[in-house]
């Protein structure tokens, strides 16, 4: 199969006339390989992302051979780190991260579980676990980091496989092999132990309750099939508020679906919308892995019409908001070529997708996508001197009265972009305060800045501010250079520091403290 550089690529895009490329989103930067071994037409498969706590972002992307993992921090250069062979070649790989781990599988040869420690990146990449022990071939996977539980589905041991990642994500254990009366599962995505499972031979989405694993079958809790433009139902993606998921039916001309899941007794299709990218005939193409960030913009690999982003904040009437097409040079729609997978939840707001063809492309919507960060971490919670283990994100504000301290972990709900906790598993609603857990060193304190990222300010709240004056409250560009601030009151224990004048990028907050300690917090502009 001849491949096109990079080079040639871009000047293919400026002189074709029966495509337009892009809409409202930006080329960035292309990582390719033409010596990569070639299976069938294939040189690429699945792609992920990776976030750093330092907000280094970084691409993980299959292929026939290997797990490539890309440097993206320069997103217009992004340069291969390492590449890691697969126990066989492949044409599925799938990768998921959780904590500073990425774990690949793959779906043909003799596959493994394969996991891999980012710690050392932007210079190393180590396999710290390579086996066969859960199952060898396995077509995709799923990490619920809240709950620290990998779901892997396709395999050849059962229908879903589920790992346990919490105590040591580098060796997993079994918690259960499920057997389901609907059969293979080729996708699915788990909140809360809460699955959507993709039946893609019985046209069918399924919704299973995995809270138990002492029961002996998953819990049905609804299920669609005989929807409009039925199909190879593939893979979904559900919205932050839980009420509306994405779906893909792999076939040729079949429309993705906007699905109420709001209540799983009545899932319904409330609309659709298809990718209308036109080689010269009557738009043939497929649609591939879809993803949703927050509740307004769904983003979609769509093979031949590269990666598509639809509007859907009326979920009735989805609009096209941009796209960009990875392989331009397509007269048709057969065969197998295009954009296979898409990330993007970076904090940059940059989006990564993999072409089976053309390898890694960095791009850029014109518009605010409005993804936030969330990293798991771990804690203990205390109420009263009572230690209670319950799970959680980044940004912890608990309520006065309780108190985060490294530990265990716990369980809670964050609202997006502030940070701000809305609810502790089993212990219902809690009110916002200035007590948080401090991400970094996992160490107790009594500082909040949020929201982080930030646009035009954000705050500092808590005691540890209260006595202390402007002038002991600094902001350290990326270059080791102070930049001026303007600070205010905004309470008893709130600072707002003003950022309207920063140029985007990544800052360090130093607090001096009396007796000469020094505080420090990484915030970031966009």
């Amino acid at each position: 199969m001849l491949k096109l550089p990079i080079c040639n690529l871009l000047l293919l895009i400026s002189t074709l006339s029966f495509a337009q490329v892009s809409s409202n989103v930006s080329f960035l930067g292309n990582w390719d390989d033409n010596s990569l071994r070639v299976l069938g037409t294939l040189s690429f498969n699945d792609i992920w992302g990776y976030t750093d706590e330092n907000f280094n972002e970084y691409g993980i992307i299959g292929s026939a051979e290997y797990t490539h993992f890309i440097d993206i921090r320069d997103p217009k250069n992004p340069r291969e780190i390492a590449r890691i062979a697969g126990p066989s070649l492949s044409l599925w790989r799938d990768i998921k991260t959780y904590r500073h781990y990425a774990y690949s599988v793959s779906d043909n040869g003799s596959g493994s579980l394969q996991i891999f420690d980012l710690s050392g990146l932007p210079d190393v990449v180590t396999k710290v676990y390579d086996s066969q022990a859960f199952f060898t071939n396995c077509h995709n996977i799923f990490i619920d980091e809240v709950h620290g539980r990998l779901y892997a589905v396709g395999t050849n041991k059962a229908d879903i496989v589920i790992l346990d990642l919490k105590e040591n994500p580098a060796n997993p254990v079994l918690l259960k092999n499920i057997t389901l009366s609907e059969g293979y599962v080729h996708d699915i995505y788990v909140r809360d132990h809460i699955g959507y499972a993709s039946h893609v031979y019985k046209s069918k989405l399924t919704v299973y309750d995995f809270t138990n694993m002492d029961s002996i079958n998953a819990k049905v809790l609804g299920s669609l099939s005989n929807y409009v433009d039925a199909g190879l139902n593939h893979s979904s993606w559900l919205s932050e508020n839980g009420k509306i998921l994405t779906m893909a039916d792999e076939n040729r001309g079949l429309a993705m679906k906007v699905v109420d899941v709001s209540d799983l007794t009545d899932i319904e299709v409330v609309s659709t919308f298809k990718s209308a990218l036109e080689a010269g005939v009557a738009t043939n193409s497929i649609p591939h892995n879809p993803f949703i960030i927050g509740d307004k913009y769904a983003v979609v690999s769509y093979y031949h019409d590269g990666v598509q982003i639809y509007n859907i904040e009326d979920p009735a009437n989805p609009v096209r908001a941009g796209y960009y097409d990875t392989y331009p040079n397509n007269t048709n729609y057969i065969g197998g070529f295009g954009s296979w997978g898409v990330f993007p939840f970076f904090p940059s707001g940059n989006i990564i997708a993999s072409d089976i063809t053309n390898g890694l492309f960095v791009l850029k919507p014109t518009f605010d996508l409005g993804y936030c960060r969330k990293t798991v971490y771990s804690a203990s919670v205390f109420e009263n001197g009572e230690q209670i283990n319950t799970h959680a994100s980044e940004s912890i504000l608990l309520e006065n009265g309780f108190h985060a301290q490294a530990g265990s972990e716990f369980s809670a709900s964050i609202q997006a972009c502030t940070g701000v906790v809305k609810s502790i598993e089993g212990l219902g609603t809690i009110a916002e305060s200035a007590f948080s857990l401090e991400v970094s060193g996992l160490s107790t304190t009594k500082l909040l800045e949020y929201p982080n990222p930030f646009t035009n300010e954000f705050k500092l709240v808590g005691t540890i501010i209260t006595e202390l004056p402007t002038s002991a409250i600094h902001l350290i560009n990326n270059l080791g250079q102070m930049v001026p601030l303007s600070i205010s009151n905004c309470g008893t224990d709130c600072r707002t520091v003003q950022t309207g004048y920063l140029s985007s990028g990544v800052y360090t907050i130093l607090i001096k403290q009396s007796g000469g300690a020094v505080l420090s917090r990484k915030v970031v502009k966009f």
